[in-house]
């Protein structure tokens, strides 16, 4: 496979990234969060294009103030998949980002499943690896019995303050989060400022409860 190039991708690259098709079983968020990656100054998306039809994306994010280098959205368009194109992109990738001395860590976040069959070959390519478990339940409404009101703690809204006070409240942290980090849509960050913009995005609710 000669006749292609990678290149950064830009919105006009929308309709055609979006042909590569949903490679998340159902649960694929790039469809929603394809511009917001556009405008994120610490993000830059690469497309890998045959001719002229992009069959290949990714996005490389630098979050934790820097210190974290981390790929999203991965993808390979089917009939071009095992003939090395992620290999390819992701080489080029990691080539982009070889001199940005701030970086320390090199995260990604996969399902149990994925991390159990290759959890060897992850602990070597990756500073960090999370791991994220999903439960799936299918129900009807009318055989869900509706609770009887409480009188116990009620949710509210948790804002950026709020949320920075719980990160800043050692006990509470280490009660809360062990591990130091909070993983938000696969992401795991840590529990920094700039990092709000991701732990709160704009279509994010966080809520939290007061316990007695």
């Amino acid at each position: 496979m000669s006749d292609y190039h990678i290149r950064p991708a830009t919105v006009d690259d929308y309709d055609g990234v979006m042909e590569i098709g949903d490679v998340y079983f159902g649960i694929d968020y790039l469809r929603d969060r394809y511009h917001l990656f556009m405008d994120d100054p610490n993000a830059t998306s690469y497309v890998y294009v045959v001719g002229e039809e992009i069959v290949g994306f990714c996005t490389a994010f630098l979050i934790d103030d820097g210190l974290t280098f981390l790929v999203r959205g991965s993808r390979v368009k089917e009939g071009f998949r095992g003939q090395g194109v992620y290999g390819r992109l992701m080489t080029h990738v990691y080539t982009e980002y070889k001199d940005v001395d701030s970086i320390i860590y090199d995260a990604m976040t996969t399902n149990d499943y994925n991390f159990e069959a290759k959890k060897d070959s992850l602990k070597k390519t990756h500073t960090e690896v999370s791991r994220k478990c999903f439960l799936n339940y299918q129900f009807k409404m009318e055989d869900v019995d509706t609770p009887a009101p409480t009188t116990g703690p009620v949710l509210e809204e948790a804002n950026s303050s709020v949320m920075m006070s719980l990160f800043e409240d050692k006990n509470t942290r280490e009660k809360l989060f062990p591990e130091g980090k909070i993983i938000i849509d696969w992401v795991p960050l840590r529990l920094l400022l700039v990092n709000m913009k991701y732990i709160l995005a704009p279509n994010a609710l966080a809520l939290q409860s007061r316990g007695r």
